[in-house]
């Protein structure tokens, strides 16, 4: 099964909080996590050297790629 984080929609959810969250995940299974937020997704991939900012900039910015 797929590694994936849905982000809850409450104003208390940090998006760095979740990516750092998906980067240990990633590291930890060894497979890729997908960090969704509404519509909008990312794929973390495992030993990845990118930081949380750069994983939520990813996210907030996908559609405007």
């Amino acid at each position: 099964m797929p590694n994936r984080i849905d982000v809850p929609d409450k104003p208390d959810v940090h998006l760095d909080d979740v990516a750092y969250d998906a980067i240990e995940l990633a590291n930890e299974s060894g497979e890729p996590v997908t960090v969704a937020l509404g519509e909008r997704e990312t794929v973390v991939e495992p030993g990845t050297k990118v930081g949380p900012a750069a994983i939520t900039a990813r996210l907030l910015y996908a559609d405007e790629r």
